[in-house]
């Protein structure tokens, strides 16, 4: 399980949490910390620990500060030794200032979803070329790669359960419905994952992306359609509706419980899944 996953003080559980996730802002810090905390706190913890050298506040608008570990090595070994890690273990993403937001919002849902999974394997975009596993369930082909997910959640096999993938799209801005279809088609047809989720930041944004499964793919997928209309979930929340992720919908925008969606397709081989099956 992550270290930030932990219940340390305020100001240490935030570290850990910048460490591992930022940079990120002081409105995702309140939704990750293990217990809801009032803002004023957050300032106040985020403000001494900006005082001590520890973390950097990078201001991308008037009212936008993200977070993220210093990297002057008196402050890394600090860092280190509070964290109980070594000082190389504490680095910055490669990312453009302009991506910070979408990937704060990536690492929010892999904190989410751990939270409720500590053994799911969690793959982001940039790293699946590095793992034979992933490459082997998106099927990936070299003129692909502009078509990967940006979390690929893996569920191990046991005594119990099937092994299965899950795709998970972060969209804030609409693209275009060529684009769109051309990445439903791939996952419908062109994949060996088990489920697909998108998150989307609007009502309207995921209506365009529903609808185009629905209507226009669905029911072309020979290989999920005994299941389509719970293969495909989306959001219309970009935090998916709080901690128990209870703002998802299935392809016809019935509610669904993700726990029991995700129990449901690890339970059942993908040959004997029904439709009928989720609703129960």
């Amino acid at each position: 399980m992550p270290a930030s996953l932990c219940k340390p003080n305020l100001s240490t559980q935030l570290l850990q949490i910048i460490k591992d996730h930022g940079p990120i802002t002081i409105d995702l810090l309140q939704r990750m910390t293990s217990h809801p905390m009032p803002k004023t706190n957050l300032r106040q913890s985020l403000a001494m620990l900006k005082k001590r050298g520890l973390i950097d506040g990078v201001c991308l608008g008037p009212q936008t500060t993200y977070y993220q570990t210093s990297q002057a090595l008196p402050s890394r070994r600090e860092i280190a030794e509070r964290l109980s890690i070594g000082p190389d273990e504490i680095t910055h993403p490669l990312l453009r200032k302009q991506d910070w937001a979408h990937n704060q919002w990536c690492e929010f849902w892999a904190h989410a979803i751990k939270r409720i999974y500590p053994d799911v394997q969690i793959i982001r975009e940039d790293s699946i070329g590095s793992y034979e596993i992933a490459k082997n369930i998106l099927q990936v082909k070299e003129q692909d790669f502009d078509l990967l997910p940006d979390l690929l959640l893996i569920f191990p096999k046991s005594e119990e359960h099937e092994a299965i993938s899950i795709a998970f799209e972060i969209e804030r801005t609409r693209k275009s419905d060529r684009r769109i279809m051309r990445k439903l088609r791939k996952y419908l047809m062109g994949t060996r994952i088990d489920g697909l989720i998108y998150i989307c930041d609007s009502g309207r944004l995921s209506e365009t992306i529903r609808m185009l499964y629905e209507k226009k793919l669905a029911e072309q997928a020979l290989r999920i359609g005994h299941y389509g209309e719970h293969f495909f979930l989306f959001s219309d929340s970009m935090a998916g509706g709080g901690p128990e992720l209870n703002r998802l919908f299935n392809a016809k925008g019935q509610a669904v419980n993700f726990i029991d969606w995700c129990l449901q397709l690890r339970k059942t081989k993908r040959t004997l899944r029904r439709d009928a099956q989720f609703e129960i």
